[in-house]
């Protein structure tokens, strides 16, 4: 038989806990409904952008900006997306897991540069000897897109001065509260041109008029282009941070309720025993009392 004040302070010491995994798990709802809007509201100028910038590329031809400048040399930069907290199950350790897939596939070893967002990639980059070129964290724990815009200058910036020749954005791609898919999207060089899909461009070449020229049109979209997508990504990663840790806090808060069932049984036996045992006693020392007064 377990001792019964060891019983109660595990039931209280549960109870603590499930107050603590309740409360996040009630803050992660609200927090996730608020990124599941903003990413309704993000998505489909994200792929207006992306569809403008694909027909104008088309039509204009390659080459008339330098982000999408294809080179060679193999000289790549990630940018890993994370979360700065943990408590969200396996969300930060997939999305780091396919990070370093990736380099492993690809060869990449020794020819990586990392940008991080959060402070569990950061650690978890320095735990395996990379150095991040840079890291980034979410003002007020929510994504801005003035963050996104500081990211994007960042990435550009070393594609530009070709330090780097192609950039790549490593997330977890948000479907649905029970889904988070992690992903690796190629960020730069932007190419739009898709195969089965110049005859398109071809078609319409000459067709349309470009002022002030086709540079000045792509100057200005392009950058626009790399913000939007990062901003993307940053939504995308916070809402499935958001809906991992409400699936987590959820199931911990499960678990403490059933403990403090199993717990409570136990107590409510534990302390049946010891009052049976104790009327045993009893009725033994009257029996023993009793036959010694009729001597």
């Amino acid at each position: 038989m377990q001792n019964l004040d060891d019983i109660k302070r595990r039931i209280k010491s549960i109870k603590e806990i499930r107050h603590i995994t309740k409360a996040m798990s009630m803050l992660s709802t609200i927090r996730f409904k608020q990124a599941e809007r903003r990413i309704e509201q993000a998505r489909p100028f994200a792929k207006s952008i992306s569809e403008v910038l694909v027909d104008i590329a088309r039509l204009a031809g390659e080459g008339h900006h330098p982000l999408m400048a294809v080179r060679t040399g193999g000289r790549s930069a990630i940018v890993l997306f994370t979360s700065d907290r943990g408590l969200c199950g396996p969300f930060n350790d997939d999305v780091i897991r396919l990070a370093f897939d990736y380099i492993s596939e690809n060869a990449l070893s020794g020819n990586v540069d990392f940008l991080v967002v959060g402070k569990v990639g950061r650690d978890a980059l320095l735990s395996k000897g990379f150095q991040p070129l840079e890291e980034y964290l979410r003002p007020g724990k929510r994504p801005t897109f003035a963050l996104a815009t500081r990211i994007a200058a960042d990435v550009m910036k070393l594609f530009l001065e070709e330090k780097i020749d192609q950039a790549l954005l490593v997330y977890s791609r948000f479907y649905s509260s029970f889904e988070q898919r992690p992903r690796v999207f190629r960020l730069l060089p932007m190419i739009p041109l898709e195969d089965g899909q110049e005859n398109r461009g071809a078609s319409r070449e000459g067709t349309c008029l470009f002022e002030p020229s086709e540079e000045s049109i792509l100057g200005h979209l392009v950058p626009r282009y790399v913000e939007t997508e990062i901003y993307r990504a940053l939504l995308e990663s916070y809402a499935g941070e958001q809906a991992a840790r409400l699936t987590a806090m959820s199931a911990a808060t499960d678990n403490a309720d059933r403990m403090i069932r199993e717990l409570t049984l136990l107590y409510n036996r534990s302390r049946q025993s010891e009052i049976t045992e104790e009327l045993a006693e009893i009725i033994g020392g009257s029996e023993a009392l009793l036959e010694e007064g009729l001597r």
